[in-house]
């Protein structure tokens, strides 16, 4: 894997009515969960990190959050872990 494109993938399901394309748009916009998680890791991570929604009426919902992730060598792991 080459040095920051590995990327850590959290994807949580879940299997309820789901909603249409418009009323997450409206929910993005003037909710404070999805908002706070995409500010947090833009500031973190800029655009190295994103959070992605998909769902359909009738198809609940998947959100996906992709991380970078930083391999080490396995000497570097061992002195950080003294």
């Amino acid at each position: 894997v080459e040095r920051g494109t590995a990327k850590l993938a959290l994807t949580v399901r879940d299997t309820g009515v789901g909603t249409t394309p418009a009323k997450l748009a409206l929910r993005q916009r003037h909710g404070v969960g999805l908002r706070n998680v995409e500010r947090r890791l833009a500031c973190q991570y800029g655009e190295s990190a994103s959070l992605t929604v998909d769902t359909a009426p009738g198809h609940g919902m998947t959100i996906t959050i992709l991380l970078p992730v930083e391999f080490m060598a396995r000497e570097e792991s061992d002195r950080r872990a003294v």
